[in-house]
């Protein structure tokens, strides 16, 4: 049982220096004080002279910095103490344990007794005493001793940094069953339920939470530890007595907030380039990033040097870990969107990007490799970037720091060295692993290199290349990109990106690219055949599979259709070219009128009043 009270000895200690408690002065020191605040008040409104002697006494009474004396013969301090009592069974351990504690607590100026009559310790503090806090952190230490916590465990509270945390948990005035009327029985199946079968669970909060946790019968919990991890224990004990919570609620969410800790740790131990992660994070994610731009970001950038570059390139051969591969892209992403000059120059080098994809399309390097190029490629013909620079004159945010990259044709040209490999890997003939869907199954899935090449080809035909162009023409990359928008009808993703090269295609002023799109990519009988044929066909040639004896579901890659026959449609009223090969095709006049029309009219959002605002024509009617 404790004793909070705070007992102040009868007799006083004289010291030559101030202490941290001090309260009682001489009276001769007193009086001189007194004197001293009178002759203050006299001439609070006096003279100038007097104004000067007021100034002087200031000087004499200011006092330094904690520590000097004030008088020659001392001061008189009182002593601070606390004292508990502890269980006649602990008699023996506490004796053995004692000269361990008494070291310890001598160390920080405190002094402690075992009284084995009374059955009680106490301490109090000393004229070495410098730390007024550190009498309350040897109070909990006694404390603990008395509630059979080791001594090595007890002797860890004197640590600033640690924390002692009481909780009262049993049927006792101020524990938890008292509070929240929980009777003996509710409390032992609910207190076992907390420490688990043996004490795993108890052990497993001491782990992830990093505190030292005990228990006095079934009373008391005592905890050692940090802040954090101290208040954890006790939301987890409360949750668990009060609430009948079970512990592996918070223990899974302890071990995930963990993993996330370790994962962006071992990111930044296998780059090693932690300033710069931090950097890419926030400009991979974020569009407005160069409005809260922090220069220490900059800074770190041009910190950077070439040989750096070369180290987190070579990265991709060296590693075999996807986490190391993840890390080596976003550093590199980073640099592309806000590089300093020098780094700019040598990012931007054809050689460097060349050998950034020899890398990637070597046989023995894992799919991770390809993605990560790519993606740096991609950054780098990113025309959002240039975007955030032309804005300047419109008053929209602006980079305030890096160089102007510009997609240059030699980095295109370098680029397309590689194009015929990357379209080899789009073949999807030869992949004999499968994913069973909802549908039916992919044989093989589309993956996520694929899925990246198609967004490479999409990025370089927006930069507007004219030897991008006529190499996509070339290797009729458009064309098998095409087709696997029929071939994986339930992809999104792969949809959204061929949109935006037939886009791309037919806005270019390049007539030979929109006649290859036309003609031998055949768009407009391509878009009729899927409207024809709009459910999933059961071809096992195909690698979307339907699942056997059902009904065969819809295709999902209509509504891109739409939009696409809908954009064709409307560059064709200022493009000759595209309108006259649309009114050549009959049967597309026909579905024009038949289908897309009606489609058009029913999916138009503003005629909907159900559910919804009623359109802008209607706003003038009453209701």
């Amino acid at each position: 049982m404790t004793m909070g009270n705070l007992v102040e000895q009868d007799h006083h200690m004289k010291m030559d220096k101030f202490g941290p408690f001090s309260t009682h002065f001489h009276k001769e020191t007193v009086l001189k004080n007194q004197n001293n605040n009178m002759a203050i008040g006299n001439i609070e409104n006096g003279s100038a002279e007097q104004q000067d002697t007021l100034k002087t006494l200031d000087e004499d009474m200011k006092i330094g910095n904690f520590g000097p004396s004030l008088e020659e013969d001392g001061i008189i301090l009182p002593v601070t103490c606390f004292s508990t009592f502890f269980k006649k069974n602990e008699e023996i351990y506490l004796q053995n344990a004692w000269p361990t504690v008494k070291s310890a607590l001598e160390d920080y100026g405190i002094s402690c007794a075992l009284n084995l009559v009374e059955g009680s310790m106490t301490v109090s503090t000393t004229t070495k005493t410098t730390d007024p806090d550190i009498i309350e952190k040897a109070k909990e230490l006694i404390e603990l001793l008395s509630l059979s916590v080791p001594a090595y465990e007890a002797i860890r509270i004197l640590d600033a940094k640690m924390k002692c945390d009481f909780i009262e948990i049993g049927t006792k005035r101020g524990g938890l069953c008292v509070k929240y009327g929980i009777n003996m029985e509710q409390f032992c199946e609910r207190w076992e339920r907390f420490l688990g079968p043996k004490n795993t669970g108890l052990k497993t909060i001491q782990h992830l939470t990093g505190c030292s946790v005990f228990f006095h019968g079934n009373f008391t919990v005592a905890v050692i530890g940090k802040f954090e991890g101290s208040k954890m224990v006790r939301r987890i004990v409360v949750d668990c007595i009060r609430n009948k919570m079970r512990p592996s609620v918070h223990i899974r969410r302890l071990r995930m907030n963990q993993n996330e800790h370790k994962l962006t740790k071992k990111l930044f131990d296998q780059g090693g380039y932690r300033s710069i992660m931090e950097a890419s994070v926030f400009m991979k994610t974020s569009f407005d990033f160069h409005e809260h731009i922090s220069t220490k970001f900059v800074e770190a950038l041009h910190q950077i040097q070439d040989s750096d570059i070369e180290a987190i390139a070579d990265k991709f051969r060296s590693s075999d870990s996807l986490e190391v591969h993840v890390n080596a892209e976003e550093t590199l992403c980073a640099i592309t969107r806000l590089a300093p000059p020098g780094l700019a120059t040598k990012i931007c080098n054809p050689s460097f990007i060349q050998r950034l994809l020899q890398h990637a399309m070597e046989d023995s390097q894992r799919k991770s490799v390809l993605t990560s190029s790519l993606s740096v490629c991609i950054s780098l013909l990113d025309r959002e970037r240039e975007a955030l620079r032309t804005n300047a004159c419109t008053g929209e945010h602006q980079p305030a720091h890096g160089s102007t990259i510009t997609v240059n044709n030699e980095i295109v040209v370098a680029m397309l060295d590689s194009l015929g490999d990357l379209l080899k890997l789009l073949d999807v003939s030869s992949a004999d692993n499968m994913l069973l869907t909802t549908y039916g199954k992919l044989q093989p899935p589309l993956g996520k290199h694929r899925l990246k090449i198609v967004e490479f080809i999409s990025v370089l035909l927006s930069v507007r290349s004219q030897a991008a162009e006529k190499e996509l023409i070339r290797v009729a990359a458009i064309q098998k990109v095409f087709d696997l928008f029929f071939k994986y009808p339930y992809n999104n993703f792969l949809h959204h990106h061929i949109e935006n090269i037939i886009v791309s295609c037919l806005e270019s002023k390049n007539g030979p690219l929109v006649q290859h799109l036309l003609c031998e990519c055949d768009l407009v009988g391509k878009i009729l055949e899927a409207e024809k044929n709009f459910t999933l066909a059961a071809d096992s040639f195909m690698p979307t599979i339907p699942a056997k004896g059902r009904s065969p579901p819809r295709n999902g890659n209509i509504g891109h259709l739409t939009r696409i026959s809908n954009k064709i449609i409307q560059l064709g009223n200022n493009n000759r070219e595209i309108q006259a090969y649309l009114q050549e095709n009959s049967v597309w006049a026909e579905w024009h009128t038949e289908v897309l029309l009606k489609r058009n009219a029913v999916e138009n959002v503003s005629h909907w009043a159900c559910g919804r605002p009623i359109s802008s024509l209607d706003r003038g009617r009453s209701s």
